[in-house]
């Protein structure tokens, strides 16, 4: 997963430049052959049971609907979410991330039209930010957390530094400030 924040902004910067439609078609090559892997090499490792049983199981919850929701039901998903006081309390953080998370799909064009960047220059920035990342989430996973900090704290913390990145990019004046 980290690989493809890497390898796959980098090559469709230069796949773009080429024909930017070529993107979406080796994109959907990728995902279909991604999927056919799946369904060949990965196992099913939990037993099938239903879907209302599961939900209400792992929840712990007293929440019983009177009848069994249809499965591309939101409401009835949402009932049972906000039914658990702990999904309750996430689901404010979760909504900011989500948020924080949407905005980053909108590089491309903040680049573009803010420093008339090209799509590799674009494709090489969204492939560092990438690597950036991976080497973030390493260090916070495998060291800061298990010795120095607790993960409410890391959360906090990750939480704190992406909204100071946020900012700090909204106000760059020239492109080599976003590294």
């Amino acid at each position: 997963f980290g690989l493809a924040f890497i390898i796959g902004p980098i090559a469709g910067g230069y796949l773009a430049q080429v024909n930017m439609s070529a993107c979406f078609f080796i994109s959907a090559c990728l995902s279909l052959l991604g999927a056919l892997l799946c369904c060949v090499y990965l196992e099913e490792t939990k037993e099938f049971r239903s879907r209302a049983h599961s939900r209400c199981d792992e929840m712990n919850t007293e929440v019983l609907l009177k009848e069994e929701p249809h499965p591309l039901n939101p409401i009835a998903g949402l009932r049972i979410h906000f039914s658990n006081p702990k999904l309750k309390r996430l689901s404010i953080p979760l909504a900011l991330c989500s948020v924080n998370t949407g905005l980053s799909f909108m590089w491309y064009l903040y680049m573009k039209y803010r420093f008339n960047s090209n799509s590799a220059h674009i494709g090489f920035y969204l492939s560092f930010h990438g690597f950036m990342n991976a080497i973030a989430q390493g260090i916070m996973i495998k060291i800061l957390i298990p010795k120095y900090i607790t993960e409410k704290m890391a959360l906090f913390y990750g939480l704190i530094l992406s909204a100071v990145q946020t900012f700090l990019n909204g106000i760059c004046s020239s492109e080599w400030e976003l590294y």
